[in-house]
């Protein structure tokens, strides 16, 4: 763990009340690939899980929730009764990935009565996270109209 923080740890200087790091520094920050050994095989598994959820579980894949090719989710229905929803926001520091990867999250969560959205978004730098906030409100907001 100590050389894990020792290669992650940028070297942020406060000037003016501003923060300030060099591009490697936020590198290491914001890009876990850079340090997660076999983080390949980690998504290879994730795809492959995913994969497996969107062909078993009664799922609604690419629904539209606002009017941009990225404001589409998954919806997976819980089995027997629904108690009730959970809106998993995929990972991808807001730059990378995509809800397909994750539809692993899934399956334990429809097993247990839970139904799962997981929502698409765009990703940065073509937007910024504020694009981002709001994306996630409007996918809460169609959840909550069509739920």
């Amino acid at each position: 763990m100590a050389s894990l923080r020792a290669r992650t740890t940028a070297r942020l200087s406060f000037q003016n009340d501003t923060m300030s790091a060099d591009k490697t520094d936020y590198d290491l920050l914001y890009n876990p690939r850079l340090v997660v050994k076999g983080y390949q095989e980690v998504f290879d598994r994730w795809e492959k899980h995913s994969e497996r959820a969107r062909a078993g579980l009664d799922c609604y894949l690419d629904v539209p929730y606002g009017s941009s090719e990225a404001e589409k989710m998954d919806i997976f229905r819980a089995q027997g009764k629904s108690r009730g929803l959970l809106m998993y926001i995929h990972g991808g520091y807001w730059r990378s990935l995509d809800k397909k990867r994750f539809s692993f999250v899934a399956p334990a969560l429809a097993e247990a009565g839970i139904t799962v959205a997981v929502p698409g978004y765009a990703l940065c730098p073509a937007v910024q996270v504020a694009d981002i906030v709001m994306q996630m409100v409007q996918a809460c907001a169609w959840l909550y109209r069509n739920g």
